[in-house]
């Protein structure tokens, strides 16, 4: 089951964003980008490797994944 879509366009369904953070604001627009969405499927289907996954959405999209807390990853 997919997200309710049924309110995309009452303007207070997206009353959240105003008091969202820069990187949670860039992200929620990015997630919606088809050719992001195209690029993660592509990489995802091509590597088993999370971390090769991580490095080519960084490269492509500017976007850093954080690791789980205590991970070689945080810093």
């Amino acid at each position: 089951m997919g997200p309710d879509a049924t309110r995309w366009r009452e303007a207070s369904a997206y009353n959240y964003v105003n008091d969202l953070p820069a990187d949670a604001l860039a992200w929620e627009f990015l997630r919606r980008n088809p050719e992001y969405q195209s690029h993660f499927h592509e990489i995802s289907n091509a590597s088993a490797n999370p971390e090769t996954v991580d490095d080519l959405i960084r490269q492509r999209w500017g976007l850093r994944f954080r690791g789980p807390p205590g991970s070689e990853r945080d810093g």
